[in-house]
């Protein structure tokens, strides 16, 4: 499939239901690749995702955190 990304241009996207673990956590996703997605961190989409954690990304750091809703302190 095609996605269209911030300057209007379409890139080819690969779209496939995988079983991903983060931490302790396991969750079918549909996850998206592309190697035309031209950032630093190449995660496309929050489906399957965003409703079981909140994401936050440190750029300079080059680091994704995951934090699990509905554990003590989220």
């Amino acid at each position: 499939m095609y996605a269209q990304v911030g300057d209007g241009s379409l890139i080819p996207i690969y779209l496939h239901d995988l079983e991903i673990q983060v931490g302790k956590h396991r969750l079918m996703a549909p996850l998206g690749f592309s190697d035309r997605l031209g950032v630093r961190f190449n995660l496309l989409g929050r489906m399957g995702i965003s409703d079981h954690f909140k994401v936050c990304f440190d750029e300079r750091a080059f680091v994704v955190t995951f934090f699990p809703y509905g554990e003590s302190g989220q």
